[in-house]
């Protein structure tokens, strides 16, 4: 083993330093908690390099932090050396003894086996666990199939109820309680992908009631995607706030809004709100407005020029290679992309892309999502991050574009516009097609 002061002996370096040894990356002291090796991505077999991957400690003198002086990707590196990430850091402590038990809630399989619980501390934590076979626990559900939660009662009901679909167990006992069936996945938002078996739901009319905040809309939007097409029936809603102006964000503040209201008379509230919610279809997914801003490298372009681009985008029409998409919206961005190629010729243009709807499809935006589609299918090619903004992205058009557009029209000349101002055209935002 290299020798070097090191912090934490037995802990992750020595794993890092075993692992770059093993590979023959000869890994030596370059100074105190310091190494200097060979970079099992570019530098094996050694003959003709220099050690170029720097290999230290954290501030915490734990974590081990490298670094490669020809720029590969840490991730590579941590992968050329058959490590994981989690073998750079210590493990986390459990404290569990530090917050007491407050609720425990059983996952069942469908022949009512325990499977694992997932439990409630105090301070507002949750953790998972399994039956170890001999009366105690096992923390964490490594190898535990995930179900859905009160999978039995699920089964047993009625095909033809309503089933709600609420975000974590505490709503759903709730929800239970008014003679309703209801379950939700383990884990909590943005994990329904982690079940290994959600077919419990095909063929069901099933009500999804998103919380009202942005994980929570993502989450409703990414079960709503998964079940489109399997359950009969879907739909999307969100509870209104409580008569009493109390704010509500999930299934459970509006049942304590309406605390010492019968619960006959909560349960027909609840299903006339969802009989009258629309039915989840794809192309609703993100619902509101999605503004593009547009502008040059040097220049900014006003209003006449973005008056312009729409008029030209209504009548040219969709481009050829974009009238696949069934969406609308779809077919509108396209135009106006295929516009603002034309206009600019081979000069990239900038576009910054904003979503006043909710998030959806795994964490993207509706804009997003189509962007990535676009790009998929070859109809716009990336040209670099716009470095000062985030959601700035350059582009060129990838796509064929009839030269002839560019004699039926001529765009307002913009060249004694100085500035880096934007402006921005509105679309009525719809979902991926």
């Amino acid at each position: 083993m290299a020798g070097g002061s090191r912090g934490n002996a037995g802990g992750p370096i020595d794993r890092v330093l075993a692992a770059l040894e093993a590979m023959g990356c000869e890994p030596r002291p370059s100074g105190s908690g310091r190494w200097s090796a060979f970079c099992p991505v570019h530098e094996l077999p050694t003959d003709g390099h220099r050690r170029s991957l720097s290999v230290g400690l954290g501030r915490d003198g734990l974590k081990v932090l490298l670094r490669c002086g020809a720029k590969c990707e840490t991730g590579r590196v941590v992968k050329a050396l058959e490590l994981e990430w989690r073998d750079l850091f210590p493990p986390r402590p459990r404290s569990r003894e530090r917050s007491p038990i407050i609720a425990v809630y059983q996952y069942l399989d469908a022949l009512g086996e325990l499977l694992f619980e997932v439990v409630r501390f105090a301070d507002g934590g949750f953790a998972q666990r399994r039956p170890d076979g001999q009366g105690g626990w096992i923390w964490g559900l490594d190898g535990v199939p995930r179900v859905l939660y009160r999978l039995p009662e699920l089964l047993a009901a009625d095909p033809a109820a309503l089933v709600w679909i609420v975000e974590g167990e505490k709503d759903v006992d709730n929800v239970c309680n008014l003679g309703l069936v209801a379950t939700c996945n383990p884990g909590g938002a943005l994990k329904w992908g982690l079940l290994a078996d959600d077919t419990a739901l095909e063929g069901r009319n099933v009500v999804i009631v998103a919380d009202k905040d942005q994980q929570g809309r993502m989450h409703a939007e990414d079960v709503a995607q998964r079940l489109h097409g399997r359950a009969l029936s879907v739909k999307v809603m969100e509870l209104p706030d409580g008569a009493n102006g109390c704010a509500v964000k999930d299934a459970s503040d509006w049942l304590d809004a309406y605390n010492g209201t019968p619960a006959d008379a909560l349960r027909a509230a609840l299903v006339a709100m969802a009989e009258g919610a629309p039915e989840w279809l794809p192309d609703r997914g993100a619902g509101g407005q999605t503004r593009l801003y547009v502008g040059g490298k040097k220049r900014g372009e006003g209003e006449d020029f973005l008056a312009t681009v729409e008029r030209l985008a209504d009548r040219w029409g969709t481009p050829e290679a974009a009238q696949r998409y069934e969406c609308e919206a779809m077919r509108r961005l396209a135009a106006i992309l295929w516009v603002l190629a034309v206009l600019r010729g081979k000069q990239p243009f900038w576009l910054s892309v904003w979503d006043a709807g909710p998030l959806c499809g795994r964490g993207r935006t509706w804009a997003a999502r189509v962007f990535k589609q676009f790009m998929e299918d070859g109809l716009i090619r990336r040209v670099r991050k716009n470095r000062g903004r985030k959601e700035a992205r350059r582009f060129v058009w990838a796509a064929p574009v009839a030269p002839e557009k560019c004699e039926k029209d001529a765009a307002p000349d913009h060249s004694q516009r100085k500035g880096q101002s934007v402006r921005s055209l509105s679309l009525s935002a719809a979902g991926v097609g």
